[in-house]
């Protein structure tokens, strides 16, 4: 998954291990879901330089749980 700002650049990534079916997102969340995994990231906004990708921080909070948990 690769977040990319309103020019289309990359700004922050994250690698999941489900198949996204659904895909929602807001100006602090991403939430994806497959069949039957939830996975949600509260990410924060970097420098919109590409730069920032590399540069290590206060990383947003991530969680992923099974819809029967």
């Amino acid at each position: 998954m690769v977040l990319c700002n309103a020019v289309g650049c990359p700004v922050d990534s994250k690698t999941i291990t489900i198949e996204p079916k659904h895909v929602a997102m807001s100006k602090t969340h991403v939430i994806i879901a497959s069949d039957d995994v939830v996975y949600y990231w509260h990410y924060r906004q970097k420098n919109s330089n590409v730069m920032a990708l590399g540069a290590k921080g206060k990383q947003g909070k991530e969680n992923a749980f099974h819809i029967d948990e």
